[in-house]
C-alpha cells in the first residue's frame, strides 16, 4: 500500500502567528477539524497542555502552549480555556 508524503505542519510559537492561525480556521470552518493535545504531567503536578495539533483540510498546525495567554476572540473561534 502506498504511503503519503509526511505533510508540513505551520508552527505556532508566538504571538504574531495566532491572528494568522485563527484567520486560516475561520476560513476553513466548514471542513472538518481533528485536535490532539501533548500534556505534562508525569504523575508529580497537574497536567498541563504543552501543545495543541490542529489538523484541517490537509493542513497542519502545531501550536505551542506558551503563547495561549495570548489568544483572542475571533468572529467564530473562542479562546482555548472556554471563556
Amino acid at each position: 500500500m502506498p504511503v503519503d508524503a509526511p505533510r508540513r505542519a505551520t508552527l505556532v510559537d508566538d504571538e504574531a502567528a495566532l491572528p494568522a492561525l485563527l484567520a486560516r480556521l475561520d476560513a476553513l470552518a466548514a471542513d472538518p477539524v481533528s485536535l490532539d493535545t501533548e500534556a505534562d504531567s508525569f504523575h508529580h503536578y497537574f497536567e498541563k497542555v504543552c501543545l495543541v495539533q490542529v489538523a484541517v483540510a490537509g493542513e497542519i498546525f502545531l501550536v505551542d502552549r506558551s503563547v495561549r495567554s495570548r489568544w483572542r476572540r475571533s468572529s467564530n473561534a473562542s479562546r482555548p480555556d472556554g471563556s
